[in-house]
């Protein structure tokens, strides 16, 4: 962090119901990322299966943005909006 580049890239995971689809997730979780402020416009989040559990498949997200500084705030839009996207689903 003491010579930054142009984006810094930030990892997070979720665990979801293994008797949804993956591609379904995938979709529901690159799209819960549209329109947050801060994060870099240019750099699409990737989303991908992670591991397999006994109940639930997890799946890592990374996402970029540009200001350091604003990565707890971006972790928690990121969370919220993730919420919401698969309440939606339901």
């Amino acid at each position: 962090y003491s010579r930054p580049g142009p984006m810094v890239a930030c990892d997070l995971s979720v665990g979801v119901a293994r008797t949804h689809p993956p591609s379904a997730v995938k979709a529901v979780l690159a799209a819960a990322f549209a329109d947050i402020d801060g994060l870099a416009p240019a750099q699409s989040p990737q989303v991908m299966v992670w591991e397999y559990a006994d109940s639930y498949i997890k799946y890592g997200i990374r996402y970029w943005f540009h200001d350091y500084g604003l990565k707890l705030k971006l972790h928690d839009a990121v969370l919220t909006r993730v919420w919401y996207a698969f309440n939606e689903q339901r």
